[in-house]
């Protein structure tokens, strides 16, 4: 219930959910629109240190779909667009997912 009120205070117009990604040298992000999907590469800095590239991938169905929990709360209640961001950790520290999350939230609200 906590988490809830949290919600509903902020309103979210952006609904994430940060999740570890299974090939190692590839950053992917799912976006409901391809073009917000384009625009929040752009304002990533490079992950060519990390030897990363980026994938996009639009799939519809993902969050077209009614969806299970807060994602279907914040997409009801505030019409949230859905984002999903896969990063690896391989050859990546503790310190360099944190700066990342931070750097995708910077990134997630310039759109």
């Amino acid at each position: 219930f906590l988490l809830k009120a949290l919600i509903d205070e902020i309103r979210p117009s952006v609904y994430v959910e940060f999740h570890n990604w299974m090939f190692k040298n590839v950053d992917v992000i799912y976006f409901m629109n391809y073009l917000q999907g384009r625009k929040f590469i752009r304002s990533m800095p490079s992950q060519e240190v990390f030897e990363k590239r980026w994938r996009a991938i639009l799939r519809k169905k993902i969050f077209s779909t009614p969806g299970l929990g807060f994602k279907k709360y914040c997409k009801e209640n505030f019409r949230s667009v859905s984002v999903c961001l896969e990063y690896p950790w391989f050859g990546r520290t503790p310190a360099d997912v944190k700066t990342l999350g931070m750097q995708s939230i910077v990134a997630l609200g310039r759109m």
